[in-house]
């Protein structure tokens, strides 16, 4: 069985010779040590994404091929092709392939930094999201602002950035990608991070606001993920008309080690 077979097997409880072998991603510094104890690479992980602006470029994930996030998976820099040796070395699966559609703002924000502290700095993310982070990236930055902060602000994103049209959001290549997935041997997915409604709200405007607009103001929050229920579905079906997808990726990431970031009653 091919990956795609595979895949289709397993999501539809049919018999499969075996499950999917995939990976999620490694941290880069890992991936140095094990090329210092012998791992053979072809293509190092880079200390920059190639043609990344500075702020964006520093790499402490080295994406791995089989997860649908918010890159186009068949993507050939650098970082993926380390990820690519170590999925050869290993013998996994070919990837799952993320259609390149961008389902989240677009045209992005301008990447910049808007304070520098020697050791750590401030910097606004393409998504808006303002953050403080170390410049050596041994830890997550600490995400300190957000482009929604009132109705006025969602007005504005929604008018400039949340259109549901597919202009802007697709790559120049877009046509020729069509081609090679006619013929295609691995799973093709539609949707990325953070295209989802708990956690594209939360990206929109912060965790605790999230939680406590729920009881403070839920005619905002439902006005939020209604309209991002419906441009979802505009921009899915506009994109679905040309390839058919073999799954739907909705982004949330409302957990961490300890339980849930809501409660039941509050999903419900």
């Amino acid at each position: 069985m091919n990956a795609r077979e595979r895949f289709l097997s397993v999501m539809n409880f049919e018999p499969v010779d075996r499950t999917l072998l995939w990976e999620a991603g490694y941290w880069a510094d890992a991936v140095r040590r094990w090329r210092q104890e012998g791992l053979s690479l072809r293509f190092p992980v880079p200390d920059e994404i190639p043609g990344a602006t500075t702020i964006q470029g520093y790499v402490n994930i080295a994406r791995a091929y089989g997860t649908p996030l918010d890159y186009p998976l068949d993507d050939a820099s650098q970082a993926f092709a380390c990820s690519q040796d170590i999925h050869d070395y290993f013998g996994m699966d070919r990837s799952m392939v993320h259609i390149p559609l961008d389902s989240w703002l677009a045209p992005r924000f301008e990447s910049k930094i808007l304070e520098d502290h020697g050791d750590w700095f401030i910097w606004r993310d393409g998504v808006g999201i303002t953050k403080r982070d170390r410049k050596d990236r041994k830890s997550l930055p600490h995400w300190i602002g957000w482009p929604v902060n009132n109705r006025d602000e969602w007005e504005q994103v929604k008018a400039e950035r949340l259109r549901p049209t597919l202009e802007g959001r697709l790559p120049a290549d877009w046509a020729q990608r069509l081609e090679t997935y006619k013929t295609r041997d691995y799973p093709i997915c539609i949707g990325a991070s953070p295209a989802g409604f708990y956690g594209g709200t939360r990206h929109l405007v912060g965790q605790d606001r999230i939680l406590t607009m729920v009881y403070d103001d839920p005619g905002f929050i439902h006005d939020i993920m209604d309209y991002l229920g419906d441009f979802f579905v505009a921009i899915y079906d506009q994109t679905l008309r040309q390839v058919k997808a073999d799954v739907c990726f909705v982004w949330e990431d409302m957990c961490y080690k300890n339980g849930p970031l809501i409660s039941p009653a509050m999903f419900r």
